[in-house]
C-alpha cells in the first residue's frame, strides 16, 4: 500500500515469475483518484507512478524500460461464477507445517480490492499479535 493517489496498492509483478529478469511493478488506484488520473496522458500517469515510490525514484527513471496503463473505470473485480475460497489461515500461511512464522499479504486473498488488502494486513496482523502473545 502506498499513500499517493489517496491511498494504492502498488504489486511487485515480477514476484511472480522467479527467473525474472527484470523487475515489473503494477499500480492498482480506485475511486475518485482512479477517475481524476483517468484524465491523464500515459506519460503523465508513469512519471506520476514512478514519483509516488516511497524510495530509488532516480534508480526507477534510469531503469525504466516500458510501460502499459490500463483504465478501468466503473469496474468491478470478480470471479465469473465464484469460486471455493480456501480459509483465512490456510490463505495468509500457505505452508503451515514447514513454515508456520510465515505469513503472506495481499489484496488477491480476498477480493482484489484496496480493502481486501486492508482485510488481508489486518487479518496477519491479528495471527501475529496472537502468536507473540502465546509466546509470553
Amino acid at each position: 500500500m502506498l499513500d499517493a493517489f489517496d491511498g494504492c496498492c502498488l504489486y511487485d509483478e515480477s514476484s511472480r515469475i522467479p527467473e525474472a529478469r527484470h523487475g515489473v511493478l503494477g499500480w492498482l488506484l480506485g475511486g475518485a483518484a482512479a477517475q481524476k488520473m483517468a484524465e491523464h496522458s500515459d506519460e503523465e500517469l508513469i512519471s506520476a507512478a514512478i514519483n509516488s515510490l516511497p524510495s530509488h525514484r532516480d534508480e526507477a527513471k534510469e531503469l525504466f524500460c516500458e510501460a502499459k496503463i490500463h483504465r478501468w473505470l466503473g469496474a468491478v473485480s470478480a470471479q465469473p461464477g465464484g469460486f471455493q475460497q480456501r480459509g483465512a489461515d490456510a490463505r495468509h500461511c500457505p505452508d503451515a507445517g514447514t513454515c508456520p512464522n510465515l505469513l503472506v499479504v495481499g489484496d488477491y486473498l480476498f477480493d482484489s480490492t484496496l480493502n481486501g488488502v486492508l482485510d488481508s494486513a489486518d487479518y496477519a496482523a491479528g495471527w501475529i499479535t496472537t502468536m507473540a502473545a502465546a509466546k509470553e
